[in-house]
């Protein structure tokens, strides 16, 4: 991993999420790393010896069977990983790669756990963290369970397309199959869904896509499953 120029993460703003001064110091004190895509930031089995914070970049969090892998989750910056695992020294149940060039603070997992257990503001971070990525792991759980494959498509290009603005074309921030296993689905599936949504007003080409139908596609969906989508 190379060493890069600091540039300290920025929370998004919220009284519990601001950077405080000691938080602050502690990012300028930290490792701080530059990973190039397909990078393996660690391995499911391991014990954890550093906490990473995701300053850039996209991180896959995914699990192998054999040959097969498995993609659990794929996160964005500002994240967290490893925290819950370090505070309770056990073994990974994920493993984890980039999925483009990253940047990454690295703090040891000795040195997290004494400053959880001496400095308020860091441990405050630390559960506000937790809180998130538990509320995260939630939604997902919840469009795994209450929509099918078609609908988690549908609401995930539509959450795209929110962010991108009305008329704007789509960017993938990553490969197709990836977004099979993002929203739970085999790659075939994922074809055939994609397929179905161009005779629905959906241009695609390569990575790119285009919704010139978005209030037809809300009427597949239920309104209160918004809620259950994360990007990317």
């Amino acid at each position: 991993m190379a060493r890069m120029d600091r540039k300290v993460p920025q929370r998004q703003p919220s009284a519990a999420r601001s950077p405080s001064n000691t938080i602050d110091s502690l990012w300028r004190n930290a490792a701080l790393e530059q990973v190039p895509a397909k990078t393996v930031l660690f391995r499911e089995g391991d014990l954890p010896d550093s906490l990473f914070v995701l300053s850039e970049g996209l991180i896959q969090l995914y699990t192998s069977c054999g040959e097969a892998e498995t993609t659990v989750l794929i996160v964005k910056p500002l994240t967290c990983l490893l925290a819950g695992p370090i505070l309770r020294n056990e073994h990974l149940t994920v493993s984890a790669r980039s999925l483009q060039p990253s940047h990454l603070f690295r703090l040891g997992a000795a040195d997290v756990r004494r400053r959880v257990g001496l400095d308020s503001e860091f441990a405050r971070f630390i559960i506000d963290d937790l809180a998130l990525m538990h509320d995260l792991m939630m939604h997902e759980l919840k469009s795994l369970r209450t929509t099918t494959a078609m609908q988690r498509l549908i609401l995930w290009i539509l959450a795209m397309h929110e962010q991108a603005g009305s008329g704007s074309a789509i960017e993938l921030p990553f490969h197709k199959s990836l977004l099979a296993g993002r929203l739970g689905m085999a790659p075939e599936t994922l074809s055939r869904h994609l397929a179905h949504l161009m005779k629905l007003g959906v241009l695609i080409r390569g990575r790119k896509m285009l919704v010139n139908d978005a209030a037809g596609l809300r009427q597949i969906v239920r309104d209160g499953d918004f809620d259950a989508v994360s990007l990317p």
